[in-house]
């Protein structure tokens, strides 16, 4: 057979051979496999194989040109001494004046492969090593999705037990709960309920277990439009709230609030709902009382205030006549009458002119709860300076706005009756031969704060918890009706709003009035635009 020559280029021999080395005769390193080259970066040509490598098997003490002969035709085992360890196995063969060298490294277990970072593409397609590789990868891919799975099964094992102490934890609330409680699936079918359900039901457990809410206690007597709401709440997956009759098994039925709320999983889906079942007969029939008992004090303030008109009416005429003749009387006989004669006159005067007054305080009174409340914004400022404008208000008094009042949207009519009352009696009640009263006003977020203060003579510490009872003063002063305070009060009341005071005997007092901005829980009330 004819000798065949062949002809190898880089690439050509790195595909078959990547860990091969070719030295000359001299052992000079002419060439070597990228994979060597990865492997040992320090490795340079043109120096000598034996500053690199040391041959292990078969032993040579000292190699040189002359011995290095002998490992042809063997099995070779050699390894790099430098910092990077390399051990290579495989057979030196002559071309021409050089040594090849063809194998591939020597691994004595899978560790070694993982710590030199070996890749497939490291080996030629043909190395037996390959397929070691091949079987680590997988080997390392399986590993890491059995970690996943067992991470994934940890998490879901600790989920299931956090899930189950709350399930306990809820069980335990719900079971001591008087109202009715049942967890269903998301369909709506019952699969747990407390004691206070089956009883407020007449069903038993086994009964209810498996059934819809409807199903319990569901009948021709339940409107129909809630019921639609629980199934259309079950569809959506979204809470609900809803009233109904519902139908006891012994019979006899009981108005009920049913109030669902679904429960979401890690994933956001509904996977079960909680739902609580109150008996609110009683509250249904309270709330029905009380609609009646409100329009039956309706009807009974309607009729008092017919007879405060009336009799206000039928008061006032004669002590109008009355007036009128004891002014003739004195007009008349002013000079017949001696001084004793004329003070009884005058005294019996002003004693008609207090009733008169007395009579309207009441009939104000009254109409402060009955009338409806208007609201529009209201300058203060304005309403302040009218008050002015109507109180007599002697000389030595002098009442002022001390900082810019605020617009408020209310009743034009109580705000007027409100600050007319107090600072009327801040000037009446003023002994001082330079009285003053001056109105302020503060604000928050949520309320206006108004102060109406004066140096006049001051109220007694035990009587102002009283000076807002009506029909209560405290004051020689003999037209007092103590009335205005109990208006005010009342008016404030109505506003949702807060009055109280500061005052020392000989000094002075200070009313404060706190109004809240929000003012729309008044009842009833007009908008005027």
């Amino acid at each position: 057979m004819a000798d065949l020559h062949y002809t190898f280029t880089d690439s050509t021999l790195n595909n078959i051979f990547p860990f091969y080395i070719l030295i000359d005769e001299n052992l000079s390193i002419k060439s070597f496999g990228n994979s060597i080259a990865k492997m040992l970066p320090d490795l340079e040509e043109d120096k000598l194989f034996t500053d690199y490598f040391t041959v292990i098997r078969p032993f040579k003490n000292n190699l040189n040109p002359t011995n290095f002969i002998t490992l042809l035709f063997h099995s070779v085992i050699f390894s790099s001494t430098g910092i990077n360890s390399l051990t290579l196995k495989g057979q030196f063969e002559r071309q021409n004046n050089c040594f090849l060298f063809v194998g591939s490294p020597w691994l004595l277990s899978l560790e070694e492969v993982s710590q030199k970072k070996l890749e497939p593409a490291d080996f030629a397609f043909h190395d037996s090593l390959l397929e070691t590789l091949h079987t680590i990868k997988d080997q390392k891919n399986n590993n890491k999705e059995l970690k996943s799975l067992i991470k994934i099964i940890n998490k879901q094992s600790e989920q299931l037990k956090i899930d189950k102490e709350e399930l306990n934890k809820l069980s335990l609330v719900a079971s001591a709960n008087k109202n009715g409680v049942v967890f269903t699936q998301p369909q709506g079918e019952i699969f747990w309920c407390n004691e206070a359900f089956s009883s407020l039901t007449g069903y038993s457990l086994d009964e209810i277990i498996g059934k819809s809410l409807i199903e319990i206690g569901g009948d021709n007597m339940s409107n129909k439009k809630e019921v639609y709401k629980i199934i259309d709440a079950l569809y959506q997956g979204i809470a609900f709230d809803v009233e109904y009759i519902q139908t006891k098994k012994q019979g006899g039925t009981f108005q009920s609030k049913i109030t669902g709320q679904p429960i979401l999983d890690s994933n956001g889906y509904v996977s079960q709902y909680f739902a609580i079942i109150e008996d609110i007969t009683i509250k249904k029939k309270l709330e029905i009382q009380k609609e009646q008992l409100l329009e039956k004090l309706e009807i009974q303030n309607e009729s008092l205030n017919e007879y405060a008109h009336m009799v206000s009416h039928d008061l006032k005429s004669p002590l109008r006549s009355i007036h009128a003749l004891i002014t003739w009387i004195k007009d008349d006989n002013k000079d017949l009458f001696n001084d004793t004669t004329s003070n009884y006159i005058e005294l019996i005067q002003d004693k008609v002119e207090k009733m008169d007054d007395l009579i309207q305080g009441i009939l104000t009174y009254s109409k402060v709860d009955s009338s409806k409340i208007i609201f529009e914004k209201i300058d203060l400022n304005e309403i302040v300076r009218s008050c002015i404008t109507l109180i007599h208000i002697p000389e030595n008094v002098r009442v002022t706005i001390k900082n810019k009042l605020p617009t408020i949207e209310t009743d034009r009519f109580r705000m007027q009756q409100l600050f007319q009352n107090l600072i009327s009696n801040a000037v009446n009640y003023n002994d001082k031969n330079h009285g003053f009263v001056e109105i302020s006003s503060v604000e928050n977020e949520r309320d206006y704060i108004f102060s109406i203060q004066d140096n006049g003579q001051g109220i007694d510490a035990k009587y102002q918890t009283k000076i807002f009872d009506l029909f209560q003063s405290f004051s020689n002063r003999e037209k007092s009706t103590g009335i205005g305070l109990s208006i005010v009060k009342r008016i404030i009341a109505n506003h949702h709003g807060e009055i109280w005071l500061e005052s020392t005997l000989g000094i002075g007092t200070t009313f404060f009035i706190k109004l809240p901005k929000d003012h729309d829980y008044i009842k009833p009330k007009i908008e005027i635009n």
